[in-house]
């Protein structure tokens, strides 16, 4: 390998992969901040990914340390503090939208004490249309609510979950008498494990684009950095010969490719335009965690 093959491969990529992995990170904080500052509900954003994210920064910045590599801890630190906002933030607006919801149940219920069938059929209208203008939740949010209130208890476990994920990870290496390979080994194992529930959100979307034979649910500004930053971390774990940057990393441009040439097959269609007259393909609605 040459002086400048060196530099590209173990300076040059590695840089371009920091600039990327928190472009990614904070792709969501500008939809979520709208979202606190300008409408106070959750609406389409899906916090899910932002408890992976926790888990998965804090996995890398412990990985960095044990390595030693500036490049991984840079990459990944200002993703554990975006992580912390973002699910901060998340609880909050998720619990404005269960008060908000609990806000309308017990309205509709006192409707039903009015003393006729019409009355209730205006009261329950008016109360929906009234959730639908301040909270933004469609119909089928409205009529389930058990389904609302289990998401803030899921959220705060999975977040909780994280946490006690890498206590549990970081004393076991500590305490326990092995040396640093093992280490590694370990942190290394655990934070791949961590991006598998990462791995979930394409695979879905590369299944629903293939059942529908559409590709609006691609995002194409994500996709290019989500590509483009595990193709410089794969280069350069390839240079370093650093198998736990480089398998997940390689799978992610897997992905990548697969996705880009879904877009290149499938046309871009509208969800409230169907495909023709006589055939009109129903799209379950993405949650979204970017922003256009």
């Amino acid at each position: 390998m040459t002086t400048i093959q060196k530099a590209i491969l173990e300076f040059v990529c590695p840089s371009m992969g920091v600039i990327f992995a928190n472009l990614m990170f904070s792709a969501p904080i500008g939809a979520l901040n709208d979202a606190v500052n300008s409408r106070m509900t959750l609406g389409e954003l899906n916090p899910t990914p932002w408890g992976f994210m926790l888990g998965n920064c804090a996995g890398w910045v412990a990985y960095s340390y044990i390595i030693q590599d500036f490049f991984v801890l840079i990459a990944n630190a200002p993703g554990l503090v975006m992580s912390i906002w973002l699910n901060l933030n998340a609880a909050k607006l998720i619990y404005q939208d269960n008060l908000r919801l609990s806000n309308y149940n017990r309205n509709v219920n006192m409707s039903d004490g009015s003393s006729s069938t019409q009355d209730r059929i205006n009261d329950k209208e008016k109360n929906a249309d009234l959730a639908r203008q301040e909270e933004g939740f469609s119909t089928g949010n409205i009529v389930q609510p058990d389904q609302r209130r289990k998401s803030v208890l899921s959220h705060d476990q999975l977040v909780i979950l994280m946490v006690v994920l890498w206590i549990v990870t970081f004393s076991s290496v500590s305490f326990a008498p092995i040396n640093i390979d093992t280490v590694q080994a370990v942190v290394g194992i655990v934070v791949n494990l961590n991006l598998v529930f990462f791995y979930g959100g394409p695979l879905s979307t590369i299944v629903t684009v293939i059942k529908t034979r559409n590709s609006i649910s691609i995002h194409r500004k994500t996709l290019f950095m989500n590509t483009a930053n595990a193709t410089f971390w794969t280069a350069y774990a390839i240079s370093i010969e650093d198998y736990y940057i480089m398998i997940p990393n390689g799978l992610g441009v897997l992905l990548g490719i697969v996705q880009v040439f879904l877009v290149i097959i499938f046309p871009r269609i509208p969800l409230d335009e169907p495909k023709s007259e006589d055939e009109a393909v129903e799209l379950p609605k993405a949650h979204a965690t970017d922003t256009e």
